[in-house]
């Protein structure tokens, strides 16, 4: 898990009190997924990926994750020593009993030489194609072609370390001092030897090209550099350096050196401090917050951070300095800071319990003395004019310091408690502005008379929570309303922040470019401009909403103090950064407790102590994160992405892993991605490392990602791979072509075919047609007498058919707004109703014969009488619809087909003939409905939902091979909902733009549309939507449907 380490860099205290200015490191531990604290060597690749030997193997960060490799994996053995990286990113590894290993492009190779090299791999060096190291007990070897070659020992008995200055040029530390060996004849041969006597416990490369570091044991750096070929030393004479026990030596780009000691911690030596002074050294070690004194190495990341590796306590990081903390303590308790005031000579520090002045560089702390009052001094607010500082506070009221005095003297006002609780001070040229509970208190700084100010003179509340005097000498006002006021030399003006409700206001500033900015509790951010007010808040990116403090920094870049977090708004393009525990922010910013000194550091009180920001070192990360291709997956099996990869044809699933590596802010990285052929542009800003696609047919297609750091600075050059999917054989040309010369043949041929025939077919068809119009003109009017005949009897038997069905009366009479659309395919339908009221019991049948027209009609005319004769019956010996449904099948089957011997003889009867139908029996009192259904299908409305009730699958009359019973459905409806009836003409209707049947979803779509209505228009909204989508596509069956509403 990662955690802040505390490091505390300097002291300094009074008997009563203590202050510390401290920097946050980064810890990472077992809960990271390095589990080794024991740290030899780091270094970093050109893919960007961190790598880190340790006492159990080789680990790897990628800015999120750590993985490690040992001797499973491929090592030569798993304590790693020593790594160095080639310029063609070759990783380079030595082990404790001299074996080497190496890893390229992923893949890992082991060397191991147990005759020659049984000691530890102190250093490597990489010149061109050679390899070079040194073994501790054995002396100075190469690698080539996979063997070990020793050059010698050149006179010393231990090996530590080993460098190139040039191509012929080798500095090996020993034991015994620097060896200088020259290569001659392709030979090296020791040249000189420096520093006798001392063990050089470390070398490294300086950042100007030729030069040496060399470190020893005893606490000598020097830098070393040829001069015509003799090697020259110049030492740190410095009494810093004292008694310490170097291990490691490293320079950053910003031309500071950082040691790395056994018995002192981690020292950082400045390029200023070159000369021996100590000054701006600064030192990290136990007594001042570092976990160990024992520091192995330390690096300096691509991005700048520097990791630091322990003997014994782990790695660390160090990504930014720009922030430092300052710790204030009375009786060992911290002091929160509450307002803040630097002029050209002190920092003046408002705390709960008192106020202390220091020199600018933070020393000689005084604690000021106030004259006694009742409660405790907890100052609020601080503002300073040439030689006074007065001093607001919580509950007593207001308070002038001399500058030169040391004992504060008390302003007696006697304007009531509520003006003695101070929030905050400004000033213009006559008069200081105290906002206070009690109102806006003028104070004259010539004669120390007062006013005060509040709803009596048009404010919206006498508690004043901030005040600021901009530019123009207008002075703003922030307390409990919507609006902020400003008072001007006309008047009071209003101005509205939010249109109802009202704001807390806790704090004013004006920018550099004198833009007003308002915080508030719980609301974010208001700035405004001279044309609008803009607004922040999370939705925008701060870390809260709730605003204890607001200030500008010297590039007007606008910082919001929270509770455990800080914002910064950009100038210009408003966009938003945070800074949290990750940053070393970990208090809560106290309300108004903010300022900026003379050299523009931003000062920012907390209920921890106070922090520093210095705007120069918080450079913006212009490198992006360093994107490559992981993985390509198709079809589930791995693929190269550095190698173009060509499929035979076919569809292939597809999925890219890609990884964009930075150490600094790694979870802030956003990916942007497109798949060429496939994709026209890039993707949405991401944070997934994979992309996916479903099926890829045939094509060339080409991957493409990018990876943009939090700053949104993304890579000039992506990350591709090719992909091509080869077409099949009836895509390619040739094949078009033949196939495209055989059509016009074929067409050729057809049309020389159809021609011949035609024109046979013609004389044929003229013969025939005068005979044929012969015989039509004779038997038009019989046809036409025969045709009146059909049509007279179809008309008659649609009356009879009519006069059987009930009248739909009884629906809008027991059930309102209820209605049927009836609708026969041709004049006489196949399909029927059957609607009876007996004593509280509505009776409702929707039915649909076999056939249609007049077999259809006749069908339904004796399931019509027979349903009549059954209930007839049923009021002596009342039947459920279920037993209503078997007593008709019963009838039915009787009249139709009469047994199964007189159906074998009567060619006519099918054994189909019957119908389907759902019957329902409806209580008016309880509306308790029970539904039978023979092979149909009903949709019912509850609680706003449409469910599907399924019947049985038998029919009326049929001649079902497996018998079973009707079963009987029981419903409870309520006020609002439906039963809805149809036949299967209404869904199996064709229609619509595609021609196709209108189906149950089409019903239920027509249905929930219907509930948007009132329902006093749903028989003519069924029938217009039945309508609409039939259009002129004719009608294929009878239709009926019955919608009945409770």
């Amino acid at each position: 898990m990662k955690f802040l380490l505390l490091l505390v860099l300097t002291t300094s205290c009074l008997s009563f009190q203590s202050s510390a200015q401290n920097f946050r490191f980064i810890e990472y531990g077992i809960e990271d997924g390095i589990n080794q604290n024991f740290i030899y060597s780091m270094d970093q690749d050109a893919r960007g990926y961190l790598w880190i030997g340790t006492g159990e193997g080789l680990y790897r960060y990628d800015g999120q994750n750590f993985k490690s490799f040992t001797t499973k994996d491929g090592l030569a053995e798993d304590v790693v020593t020593c790594t160095v990286v080639s310029d063609n990113d070759i990783l380079w590894v030595g082990h404790n009993n001299g074996g080497l290993s190496s890893m390229e492009n992923g893949k890992i190779s082991k060397f191991q030489d147990s005759k020659q090299v049984i000691s530890t791999i102190n250093g490597i060096s990489l010149m061109e194609d050679e390899v070079f190291f040194v073994s501790q007990n054995e002396g100075v070897f190469t690698l080539k072609d996979g063997k070990y070659k020793k050059l010698g020992r050149f006179g010393a008995a231990r090996f530590y370390d080993i460098e190139h200055i040039d191509a012929d040029n080798i500095v090996i530390g020993t034991d015994n001092g620097i060896i200088h060996l020259v290569k001659s004849k392709d030979k090296w041969q020791k040249k000189s030897s420096r520093l006798k006597g001392r063990q050089v416990s470390d070398i490294a490369q300086s950042k100007e090209k030729g030069n040496l570091f060399a470190a020893t044991n005893d606490g000598l750096l020097c830098e070393l550099k040829l001069d015509n070929g003799k090697l020259m030393t110049r030492q740190w004479n410095a009494d810093y350096l004292g008694d310490m026990r170097i291990r490691s030596v490293m320079q950053d780009d910003q031309m500071n050196i950082w040691l790395g000691t056994s018995n002192k911690g981690l020292i950082k030596i400045p390029i200023t401090a070159n000369n021996g002074s100590a000054n701006d050294v600064v030192i990290y070690n136990e007594e001042k917050g570092l976990n160990t004194n024992v520091i192995q190495t330390s690096f300096q990341d691509r991005e700048g951070s520097i990791w630091v590796g322990s003997f014994g306590a782990g790695l660390s990081a160090m990504s930014n300095d720009f922030f430092t903390f300052y710790e204030y303590k009375l009786n060992d308790e911290l002091r929160a800071v509450t307002a803040i005031h630097i002029d050209r000579n002190y920092r003046w520090i408002g705390t709960r319990n008192g106020l202390i002045q220091t020199q600018l560089n933070g020393s000689e702390e005084i604690e000021i003395t106030f004259p006694a009052v009742s409660s405790k001094i907890e100052v609020s607010s601080l503002y300073g004019i040439e030689n006074r500082l007065f001093i607001g506070t919580k509950n007593s009221g207001m308070f002038i310091l001399k500058k030169d005095e040391r004992k504060a003297r008390k302003i007696n006002w006697n304007l009531g408690k509520l003006c003695d609780q101070i929030n905050q001070i400004d000033a213009n040229a006559d008069f200081l502005w105290i906002a206070t509970n009690g109102g806006l208190v003028a104070f004259d700084l010539e004669t120390e008379e007062t006013d005060v100010y509040g709803t009596e003179s048009g404010l919206g509340h006498n508690a004043i929570q901030s005040v600021m005097v901009d530019y123009m000498g207008d002075i703003w006002l922030g307390t409990y309303s919507r609006f902020v006021y400003k008072i001007t030399e006309t008047g009071i003006d209003q101005i509205e922040l939010i249109e109802v409700g009202q704001l807390q206001v806790n704090c004013i500033v004006e920018d550099l470019e004198q833009n007003v900015w308002v915080g508030t509790a719980e609301s974010g951010v208001f700035k405004l401009t001279k044309d609008n007010i803009d607004y922040f808040s999370v939705r925008n990116g701060l870390s809260s909403n709730y605003i204890y403090a607001l200030k500008h920094d010297k590039n007007n870049n606008m910082w919001v103090g929270h509770r455990g977090s800080l914002s910064k708004i950009q100038k210009g393009s408003n966009a938003i950064s945070t800074y949290d525990y990750n940053f070393g922010i970990q208090g809560q910013v106290q309300l108004r407790s903010m300022a900026l000194d003379k050299k523009s550091n931003l000062w920012i009180g907390t209920d921890q102590g106070m922090i520093q920001y210095d705007a120069s070192k918080d450079v913006k990360n212009t490198l992006p994160p360093i994107i490559s291709l992981v993985k390509v997956w198709i079809d589930d099996k791995p693929y190269d992405p550095s190698e173009e990869i060509i499929l035979p044809y076919g569809n292939y699933r597809v999925q890219f892993e890609y990884i964009g590596v930075s150490l600094r802010d790694s979870d802030k990285i956003t990916y942007q991605y497109m798949l060429k052929g496939h994709d026209k542009v890039f993707s949405d800003p991401t944070k997934e490392m994979i992309a996916s696609y479903g099926r890829l047919a045939d094509g060339d297609y080409t991957f493409e990602v990018n990876a943009f750091n939090g700053q949104g600075v993304g890579n000039k050059e992506l990350a591709t791979v090719q992909i091509t999917i080869s077409k099949p054989f009836w895509k390619q040309i040739w094949f078009i072509i033949i196939v495209f010369l055989a059509f016009l043949g074929m067409i050729y041929g057809f049309i020389q075919y159809r021609t011949l025939r035609l024109r046979k077919a013609k004389e044929q068809l003229q013969d025939e047609l005068e005979e044929k119009t012969k015989e039509v003109v004779q038997n038009a009017e019989k046809i036409h007498l025969i045709n009146k005949d059909l049509t007279d009897s179809i008309n008659y038997a649609k009356r009879i058919q009519n006069s059987i069905l009930p009248s739909t009366k009884m629906l809008d009479e027991f059930l309102p707004n209820s209605y049927l659309f009836f609708q026969p395919r041709d004049v006489v339908s196949g399909d029927f109703y059957f609607i009876e009221k007996i004593d509280n019991k509505l009776i409702v049948a929707c039915a649909d014969c076999t056939g249609h027209g007049v077999p259809g009609a006749f069908v339904s005319m004796i399931g019509s009488v027979t349903l009549r004769n059954i209930y007839k019956m049923a009021k002596w010996q009342w039947k459920t619809p279920d037993q209503v449904l078997e007593q008709l099948d019963i009838e039915v089957n009787n009249i139709l087909h009469r047994g199964e011997e007189e159906l074998s003889k009567d060619a006519h009867i099918s054994r189909s003939d019957g119908m389907d139908i759902t019957l329902c029996e409806i209580d008016l009192d309880t509306k308790e409905v029970l539904i039978a259904q023979a092979k149909r299908r009903c949709l019912v409305r509850r609680n706003g939902r449409v469910e599907k009730l399924k019947g049985d699958n038998r029919s009326i009359g049929g001649l079902d091979l497996i018998e079973t019973n009707f079963s009987l459905e029981k419903l409870k409806l309520g006020e609002g909902d439906a039963l809805y009836l149809f036949t299967d003409g209404f869904p199996d209707q064709f229609g619509g733009i595609k021609d196709k049947k209108l189906m149950m979803s089409g019903v239920l779509e027509m249905l929930e549309a219907m509930e948007e209505i009132d329902r006093a228009h749903h028989l003519q909204a069924i029938r217009s939507n039945f309508a609409m989508w039939k259009s002129t596509t004719p009608q294929v069956d009878d239709v009926l449907f019955i919608g009945l509403l409770f």
